[in-house]
C-alpha cells in the first residue's frame, strides 16, 4: 500500500487506505506495550489526514480521522507521562470534534466523539491540577451524555457513560473539597450503575464499575456499609473466576478498608 500511495499521491482513496494501516499498526503495537513505534505509526496516520484535509476541509470523513488519531496520539502521549503533549493532542482532537457536532447536532457518531475528546480533555486537566478546567470539560461531556441517554434510554452503552461522566464530575468536586457536590454527582452515577448491574449480573465491567462506585460513596460519607457491598461483590466474583487478574488486589483492599 506504501508503494501505491507513493506511486500516486492525489489518489485519496490510496493515501486513506494507508492511514488506515498505520492507524491499525499502531493499535497492535500499543496492545503489544510498544508505546514509541506506536506513536510513530499514528503520526504517520495523522499526517496523511492532515494533508487529504487540507485538500477537501468539508470531507467529513477525513475531519473525523483528524479527530480521532489525535485522541490516539493523545493516549500514547499520557501513557508515557508527557502531559503537556498529551493535553495539546486532546485539544486538536477537541477542536475538530467540536466542530464536526456543531455541524450536524443529530449525529450521534460526532457527539460521542466530541464526549469522548471532552473527557480526555478534562483528564489530563484533572492530572495537572487544574480542576476548573477539568470540571468545564467533563459538565460539557456530561450534556451531551444525558441528550444522548434521553434519545434512547435503553441503550445501556450511553448509561454507562453518562454514569462515568457523573464520576469524574464528583472526582473533581471531592478535589475542590466540595463534599456534598461530589455526592450528588455519585449518587446520580451510582444509581445509573446499580440499574445496570442489576439488569445484567454476568456483566464484570458493571459489576467492576459498582465495586468502584461504592469505593467513592465510601470515601465521601465514610459509611462501611459501602465497603461491605464492594467487598461482597468482589468475593462473589472472586469465586466465580470473573475477577480478572488485575482486579485481584481489590479483594484484600476492600478488606483493609472494612477494617480500618
Amino acid at each position: 500500500m506504501e508503494f501505491l500511495a507513493a506511486r500516486d499521491p492525489a489518489n485519496a482513496k490510496w493515501q486513506r487506505d494507508l492511514a488506515a494501516i498505520h492507524e491499525k499498526t499502531g493499535n497492535v503495537l500499543l496492545a503489544q506495550g510498544d508505546e514509541l513505534d506506536a506513536l510513530v505509526a499514528f503520526r504517520k496516520g495523522l499526517a496523511i489526514l492532515e494533508r487529504l484535509a487540507g485538500r477537501e476541509p468539508t470531507n467529513t470523513d477525513w475531519q473525523r480521522g483528524l479527530s480521532i488519531s489525535h485522541v490516539k496520539i493523545g493516549n500514547v502521549l499520557v501513557a508515557q507521562g508527557d502531559e503537556s503533549g498529551a493535553r495539546e493532542a486532546f485539544r486538536n482532537g477537541l477542536a475538530v470534534a467540536d466542530r464536526l457536532a456543531a455541524h450536524d447536532p443529530d449525529n450521534i457518531q460526532w457527539q460521542s466523539d466530541l464526549a469522548t475528546s471532552q473527557i480526555k480533555t478534562g483528564d489530563v486537566l484533572m492530572a495537572q491540577g487544574n480542576w476548573a478546567g477539568a470540571l468545564g470539560a467533563y459538565r460539557k461531556a456530561l450534556m451531551i451524555e444525558e441528550r444522548k441517554v434521553a434519545r434512547d434510554p435503553a441503550n445501556t452503552h450511553w448509561q454507562r457513560d453518562l454514569a462515568v461522566s457523573q464520576f469524574k464530575i464528583g472526582d473533581v468536586l471531592v478535589a475542590q473539597g466540595d463534599g456534598p457536590g461530589a455526592l450528588a454527582a455519585y449518587r446520580k452515577g451510582l444509581a445509573i450503575g446499580e440499574g445496570l448491574a442489576a439488569r445484567d449480573p454476568a456483566n464484570t465491567e458493571w459489576q467492576r464499575d459498582l465495586i468502584v462506585s461504592y469505593v467513592k460513596m465510601n470515601e465521601v460519607t465514610k459509611d462501611k456499609s459501602y465497603i461491605e457491598r464492594a467487598l461482597k461483590i468482589a468475593l462473589t466474583m472472586q469465586e466465580r473466576g470473573t475477577l480478572q487478574p488485575r482486579d485481584a488486589w481489590m479483594v484484600e483492599d476492600l478488606r483493609k478498608r472494612l477494617n480500618q
